[in-house]
């Protein structure tokens, strides 16, 4: 990685980033704080979420709690499940906006961070040109946390004290963290000569038919190579229309166009109902932390 990035703008972040993991700067708790929040997890998805928590932990993404550790306080966990293709899965999110004063993301020192959009892509567009895009797989999970930081992201689970080791869900600070990877990615692919656009682990070529299919073999390479998992059931082109971040995009014709399909009103419709279930579950349990000072 270090030669890759030699030349890059954020080279020290990025490789040291990869060897010894990323931080966030925040603030320590109050002296003689300690926090407990409850899990939001329906009984229906314990089953599911235990067998996705053995499976961090026989990875070594998720340790054991050290009683030499000085913690500041427990999160909560809790579910979200994802279809595609018929397939549901279960992922782990992490609630660090409770309790509301002395949470981690509370406590963390935000930078503003620029974030690529959809009018960044639709402004390289050209009617007869070719689009592909390339997501990574489980992206987060694949960005080690500095050890410092470990003890901000503790949780319990099945009666044991445990704390996640890799860039996890509900972090404030991991969407910005993550996006100076994807710059550096993006970066390195125009050096190349790609015309690209990357979001968090979604990434979106544009060109002929024949310069997109050989940058898409390159980008597959470099970030496999980062040590990154390309999510081939969500690779497609090169194409002259696409679904990028849940908009259509268009090349066919004399004209370019963006739209939003049907598939992803009923995806969108899906998340709010998701996130409005894990709101209720929060509310029902607001009063099922300690806090003692």
């Amino acid at each position: 990685m270090a030669a890759a990035f030699k030349t890059d703008p954020d080279k020290v972040f990025l490789v040291r980033g990869a060897a010894c993991g990323v931080g966030f700067p925040f603030s320590p708790v109050p002296e003689d704080t300690f926090y407990t929040v409850e899990n939001y997890m329906p009984a229906e998805h314990w089953e599911a979420m235990d067998k996705e928590i053995r499976k961090e932990r026989a990875a070594g993404n998720v340790v054991m709690v050290k009683m030499e550790w000085s913690i500041q306080g427990i999160s909560a966990v809790g579910v979200v499940a994802k279809e595609r293709k018929g397939v549901i899965k279960f992922r782990p999110v992490w609630d660090y906006s409770r309790p509301e004063d002395v949470g981690v993301n509370s406590r963390i020192d935000l930078e503003k961070e620029k974030f690529s959009s959809i009018k960044d892509a639709y402004a390289l567009l050209r009617p007869g040109l070719w689009m592909a895009k390339l997501d990574l797989t489980a992206a987060y999970r694949s960005v080690p946390v500095a050890a410092m930081y470990w003890i901000a992201h503790v949780f319990e689970w099945d009666e044991e004290v445990l704390a996640d080791t890799r860039a996890p869900f509900g972090n404030s600070a991991m969407p910005g963290i993550f996006m100076r990877f994807t710059r550096g990615i993006v970066r390195w692919m125009k050096a190349q000569g790609a015309s690209i656009v990357g979001y968090l682990d979604d990434f979106l070529l544009i060109g002929s038919r024949k310069v997109v299919s050989e940058f898409l073999l390159l980008l597959r390479e470099f970030v496999t190579f980062l040590g990154f998992e390309v999510n081939d059931d969500k690779c497609e082109g090169p194409f002259q229309a696409i679904e990028f971040l849940g908009i259509l995009l268009s090349t066919e014709g004399n004209q370019c166009t963006a739209s939003i399909s049907e598939d992803r009103i009923l995806v969108v419709q899906q998340k709010i109902a998701d996130i409005r279930r894990l709101g209720a579950l929060a509310g029902s349990q607001s009063e099922c932390f300690a806090l003692n000072t």
